[in-house]
């Protein structure tokens, strides 16, 4: 349910961002979140208020990263100075929930070292390189691109937890390739088009 986020970003983009809605878009997004419903599965139970909070989630991403790329094209900042803006307020009134909660830090080197690859890896690395996307590439391309997350957990999730792997979730994740490949081709060929348009009346 949360992986719609993408198919609201592209929508919210046109009328905020000024970007293009085109046919050939709104496949690959179908193909894309169609791949993600493959590659996660339906689960055995639904409740509505799951479905509700999924949906908000998915709605308040969509929006924070319409807004973010807007802010970074209005101000003309980069993804690094974004994430102190964004994201500092949420940290600290968060780490003092948990702490008024009470915290259980790790008792040896493997539970900080796993620590230390979710803040640095999974969370600081990954906002700042998919930032750097919205900003280079538009807020809905980038969104797009983000939908091959499930699958590399799948694939991850099999190769070191022995996890399963279904047919039903390799289909998902070729669906998911697909689309990120085409999306790639297309703006590959998109850039060099617009480059060799600017470079065209000069040679005449």
């Amino acid at each position: 349910i949360f992986y719609v986020y993408p198919l609201l970003a592209t929508l919210l983009a046109v009328p905020v961002l000024r970007e293009r809605l085109t046919t050939a878009r709104l496949f690959l997004l179908a193909l894309g979140i169609g791949g993600v419903a493959l590659t996660v599965g339906a689960p055995g139970s639904a409740p509505l208020a799951g479905v509700a909070l999924g949906l908000l989630a998915a709605a308040c991403v969509s929006v924070q990263i319409v807004a973010s790329r807007w802010l970074m094209v209005r101000e003309s900042i980069d993804a690094i100075d974004l994430l102190p803006l964004v994201w500092l307020a949420p940290s600290i009134f968060l780490t003092a929930i948990a702490f008024g909660k009470g915290v259980d830090f790790p008792t040896d080197a493997t539970g900080w070292l796993g620590g230390a690859g979710v803040v640095v890896l999974g969370t600081f690395l990954g906002l700042l390189m998919f930032y750097t996307g919205v900003r280079r590439i538009g807020a809905s391309n980038a969104s797009l691109l983000s939908t091959v997350e499930p699958f590399v957990a799948v694939l991850l999730a099999f190769a070191f937890l022995n996890e399963s792997l279904t047919a039903g979730q390799l289909v998902g994740g070729g669906m998911i390739l697909a689309a990120v490949v085409v999306l790639s081709l297309g703006e590959r060929f998109r850039r060099l088009q617009t480059g060799w348009d600017d470079v065209e009346p000069r040679l005449r």
